[in-house]
C-alpha cells in the first residue's frame, strides 16, 4: 500500500500532497480532488472537447483548473462548471509558478480574481476562441477582448 502522501492516478504518475511532482490526470470518472463533481468533470470535458484550454491539444494530463481560486478550504461558489476549463497539468503548473505566464493567464481570462464573476469574465479558449462560460456546460462566443 503506498504511503497516504502519495496517490496514484490512472495514468501511473504519482503526486505528493506537498504539491511537488506532476498533478495527476483526470481519471475518466472525475478527479474529486477538485471539488468538482464526478457529472461536472464530464460536462466540462464535452464543453472544452477534451482539449486543454491553453493550447488546444489533448493529452492525458488534463486536469480541472479553477478559473477562480478556491481559497483556503475551498468554496461551492468555486465549483461551478463557469469557473472551470481543462488544462494540462504541466501549463497549470507553469502557470502557477511564473509571474508572467500568470499575468498571461488573467488576460486570458483562464484566471480571473475572487471579486470577478467568472459567469462574466470572457476566456481565450483555444478550441472555441473569446466565450463567456456557463454553468451549465456551454459557452457562448463574443467579440475578441481588447489585452
Amino acid at each position: 500500500m503506498l504511503p497516504s502522501m502519495l496517490r496514484r492516478n490512472v495514468s501511473g504518475s504519482h503526486r505528493s500532497n506537498t504539491g511537488l511532482g506532476r498533478a495527476p490526470s483526470l481519471p475518466l470518472g472525475g478527479n474529486l480532488m477538485t471539488g468538482f463533481t464526478k457529472r461536472q468533470v464530464a460536462l466540462l470535458r464535452v464543453r472544452d472537447d477534451n482539449r486543454c484550454a491553453w493550447t488546444g491539444m489533448e493529452s492525458d494530463r488534463l486536469i480541472v483548473q479553477h478559473r477562480m481560486g478556491r481559497g483556503m478550504g475551498g468554496s461551492k461558489r468555486a465549483n461551478r462548471l463557469s469557473n472551470g476549463v481543462l488544462l494540462d497539468s504541466l501549463i497549470n503548473g507553469a502557470i502557477e509558478s511564473d509571474a508572467t505566464l500568470q499575468a498571461e493567464a488573467v488576460r486570458r481570462g483562464v484566471k480571473v480574481s475572487r471579486y470577478a464573476d467568472p459567469l462574466l469574465t470572457p476566456v481565450l479558449h483555444a478550441a472555441h476562441g473569446w466565450v463567456l462560460l456557463d454553468d451549465d456546460g456551454g459557452f457562448t462566443t463574443v467579440e475578441e477582448v481588447a489585452a
